[in-house]
């Protein structure tokens, strides 16, 4: 018997959710803020989706549609995220894309509650994760540091 009030999570890592664009991270890494939770440097940014539609868009008269305003950007998902591992702390491309991988794949699992807050908030966030241990990491040491970023975003979403 299913309760009605139970939502349905998927653990999911759309592409509109990854943070890929050079101009946004580069605005992340000058303006935003940071926390440390070893072994993790957590980039974030808070932008409010309540701005008016003119700020980020405006409308071509002839058929009405909405283009996006030159050097602004429309965010695609409430929430978006990357990820990145020293070259200097592993310099091998294996290590690193494993360890991103771990990062990734806890996220994906731990993200429900940060994505709830947010879109009830009505608030878009940017995360970038920056690896900083020089060991490679295994899943359940990187999903519990990863557990502890997302209720300190949570937190951060509440405030």
């Amino acid at each position: 018997m299913t309760d009605d009030t139970t939502i349905k999570t998927r653990f999911t890592f759309p592409k509109a959710e990854h943070l890929k664009s050079r101009k946004a991270i580069e605005q992340l890494f000058k303006t935003g803020k940071t926390f440390f939770v070893r072994p993790y440097k957590v980039f974030y940014q808070m932008v409010s989706l309540q701005q008016p539609p003119d700020a980020y868009l405006r409308i071509a008269t002839e058929n009405q549609t909405l283009i996006p305003e030159k050097g602004s950007q429309k965010p695609e998902a409430a929430l978006q995220v990357g990820f990145a591992v020293s070259s200097k702390n592993f310099k091998h491309a294996v290590d690193r894309n494993r360890v991103k991988r771990i990062g990734r794949e806890a996220y994906r699992l731990n993200k429900s509650s940060l994505m709830n807050k947010l879109t009830k908030k009505k608030m878009h966030l940017q995360v970038f994760f920056v690896y900083a241990d020089k060991a490679l990491p295994d899943f359940v040491a990187a999903q519990e540091k990863m557990k502890i970023c997302l209720e300190r975003l949570v937190a951060i979403a509440e405030k």
